[in-house]
């Protein structure tokens, strides 16, 4: 511990942030005249490279009849306004939030611009350098007011969907789908989100992966105690699973990233809070940290991390600001109103992450005690100098740029990618690097910190390792390594060709049993391609009460037979059962064989249809069944009965084996642990659609270890 305080200190004592907003020419004023909440919360920018030349710009948000600025990056170390010539001035507004997305998939990004009781704006990137206006054509004529917006492709179509968050408009239209060319459907009712925002109090939104399947999930920061978690359940829908765990009073500003590198994605969210809290009429319990559980649930770590005392809290950052591998988290504050006396001066919060779970507020130390009116926060390294520096964007008054002096001081990568159309961002892709024993994690995103975002890149921190090893996960599965790859310079891939995936005519299979690694049995995937392309298929791990541990793609070789051993994919993880989503011209099926000194294997083919009475009549009175491994496939919960039944079919006896099984649930049954007496029939009932098979000579009483697959029977008259 001495050591790690030690290089802590000697770290800070060369970093620093220095306000270069008039030397980069970035002054530009935020003006209103409403003495009104949404005034008074308004503001906003964000950072991307718009014209492709390799320098991240800005677009920086005017405010009420104040013209917006686009500051064209000039590779010097300054910026200029481009905003009238680009088109993208829009004055005469009162504009609040602003998000860069390639929309139509033109590898060009687009611009969105929300407004305070007005429509939002679309502005379509001509290629030119400049944007034309798109909001009609785009079909996003919104009532009320839109702050934060973000993007993702969460049905996995290729193209970028939209979700807007309003605060207080009271109207379903949060969730928009993209047809690919940058058309929109308003989709928050079949996406079944419309229930959930009564009232409506959402401010910033994002998109992240937080179990693993590859279906984007949403988060949404809101007002007034009504954050909330959202999974995607695969099928066009999203699934609220917020727990007690989601209390932040004031949900504003919101930040995903896996700050403790344990490979599973964290949630930090803004608040209200002070140590000595002056009179307000919100709660004041302040900020609080998520630590995710890979399952879509989290556990507070706020006082653990001691991030909880950020004042009145806005736009936040996850980012390594000085390179040690660990990502500090940054975010800006303060309010007006007569309710918020002691909060109009309120600094903003660095806090410096310390490697070992906890962080350390360092704001004052860092040159970073900005007490003016901050909104937005957007975190890019403006200068390519390798370290991140901050854009403010605050309200009533000018922003402010601060550039990061020393934090290259230890080793960095950037990493951008380029995806396929319509995703040309590869917005989702994963991206791990491990670098002096520790594998950091990031998720590309085009999502929101609160009225602004960050550009759609990957930036690391090294520490003092020359160079790493590089994997990424591409949207559709794909996955890259690459290997020595040497630090201190900003890399662009390109993502392989796109190969036929099936998915629009996939099919999902289960792999009903499978065990740990070096456990009793084992258990192999067989999978034969019959098409004439490559194709993928996608693996979803889930443990007994249908909660995902993870998922993994395998690549189908046209017309080959292939086999892999199921434990290993997923190295020592619980898994006891799969999913697989695979072309429908692909053939799967599992063998199941004893891990020692059985050479037999057991071949059940997985793609029958899923049933809802399931008998077993083997033909030899004699054959004992230990029991029966039960999957609930349906997205409700079921019930699980089981009889006992003589050679004509009575009923000898009955049990009810689960009163309720969950969605993705499996349920197992060694029979002689139910049934009292011997019967030569077992029939078991569901009430709902469930894939079984049966589990014979498991404890190795004489013949070799099988597992069947349940066909439905006569009964034997």
């Amino acid at each position: 511990m001495f050591f790690l305080i030690a290089l802590y200190s000697l770290t800070l004592a060369d970093w620093h942030f220095t306000d270069v907003t008039q030397s980069a020419g970035v002054t530009w004023m935020h003006r209103y005249s409403s003495a009104n909440d949404p005034s008074f919360i308004a503001a906003g920018a964000a950072a991307a490279d718009y014209d492709g030349d390799g320098w991240v710009d800005l677009y920086v948000l005017g405010g009420e009849n104040q013209a917006n600025a686009l500051f064209r990056n000039l590779g010097n170390g300054t910026f200029v306004n481009v905003a009238q010539a680009a088109g993208v001035a829009s004055a005469g507004g009162f504009d609040c939030g602003a998000a860069f997305a390639d929309v139509d998939g033109d590898g060009l990004l687009d611009l969105f611009v929300g407004a305070l009781n007005a429509s939002p704006k679309l502005y379509r990137n001509r290629g030119d350098g400049s944007f034309e206006d798109f909001t009609s054509r785009a079909n996003l004529q919104l009532e009320g007011s839109s702050f934060s917006a973000a993007f993702a492709d969460t049905d996995r179509d290729g193209d970028l969907d939209l979700f807007v968050a309003h605060w207080q408009s009271g109207r379903a239209n949060f969730f928009f789908e993209n047809d690919g060319a940058g058309h929109f459907t308003n989709a928050t009712t079949k996406a079944g989100l419309a229930a959930h925002f009564r009232p409506d109090l959402s401010f910033t939104p994002n998109f992240a992966d937080l179990n693993g399947d590859r279906w984007p999930d949403l988060l949404v920061a809101s007002d007034l105690g009504h954050s909330q978690v959202f999974l995607n359940d695969g099928h066009g829908a999203f699934v609220e699973v917020t727990d007690a765990v989601i209390t932040d009073e004031n949900g504003m500003g919101s930040s995903v990233a896996d700050y403790d590198n344990d490979g599973l994605l964290d949630w930090f969210v803004s608040s209200v809070g002070k140590s000595t809290p002056p009179t307000a009429k919100r709660g004041v319990t302040g900020n609080r940290l998520y630590r995710g559980l890979g399952n879509g649930h989290f556990e507070d770590v706020t006082e653990r991390c001691g991030v909880r005392e950020g004042y009145w809290g806005w736009g936040s950052s996850f980012a390594d600001f000085n390179n040690d591998g660990y990502l500090d988290l940054f975010h800006t504050n303060g309010f007006l109103g007569p309710f918020a006396p002691g909060y109009t001066q309120d600094p903003s919060r660095m806090f410096v992450n310390k490697g070992d779970g906890t962080f350390a507020e360092q704001s004052a130390d860092l040159g970073l005690n900005d007490t003016r009116q901050g909104r937005g926060v957007v975190c890019f390294d403006y200068d390519r100098d390798g370290d991140l520096d901050i854009f403010i964007a605050n309200n009533g008054t000018g922003g402010t740029l601060m550039r990061n002096d020393g934090g290259n001081q230890a080793n960095w990568l950037t990493v951008n990618l380029r995806g396929n159309a319509a995703n040309t961002a590869a917005v989702g892709a994963r991206i791990q690097l491990r670098a002096n024993g520790v594998t950091q994690l990031r998720e590309i995103k085009a999502g929101n910190n609160f009225l602004s975002q960050d550009p759609a890149l990957a930036h690391f921190g090294m520490a003092q390792a020359n160079s790493g090893v590089l994997t990424i996960t591409w949207p559709d599965g794909t996955v890259e390594v690459f290997e020595n790859v040497a630090a201190n310079q900003a890399l662009t891939y390109s993502q392989p060709a796109r190969v036929s995936s099936g998915c629009e005519e996939q099919a999902v299979r289960w792999i009903t049993h499978v065990t740990k690694l070096n456990g009793d049995f084992q258990t192999r995937i067989y999978a034969k391609n019959l098409g004439s392309d490559l194709a993928l298929a996608d693996l979803v791990a889930y443990d007994s009460t249908g909660g995902i541990l993870g998922s993994t793609t395998l690549s189908l070789d046209a017309d080959a037979q292939q086999e892999w051993l199921a434990e290993q994919l997923f190295g020592t993880m619980a898994v006891s059962h799969l999913a697989i989503y695979a072309p429908q011209q692909s053939l799967i099926s599992a063998g199941y064989r004893l891990a020692q000194g059985i050479s037999a294997t057991a071949h059940v083919h997985e793609e029958s249809s899923t049933q809802q009475s399931f008998y077993v009549y083997p033909g030899d009175w004699n054959i004992v069944y230990d029991g029966i491994a039960l999957i609930n496939t349906s997205q409700e919960n079921i019930s699980v009965t089981a009889a006992l039944l003589d050679g004509s079919g009575n009923e000898i006896e009955s049990v009810v084996l689960a009163h309720v099984l969950p969605s993705r649930a499996k349920h197992l049954t060694p029979f002689n642990t139910v049934f009292t007496e011997g019967g030569h029939l077992i029939r078991v009932i569901t009430d709902g659609p469930a894939q079984a098979i049966f589990l014979r000579g498991t404890h190795g009483r004489s013949e070799p270890g099988l597992l069947f697959q349940v066909k439905q029977l006569p009964i034997p008259r």
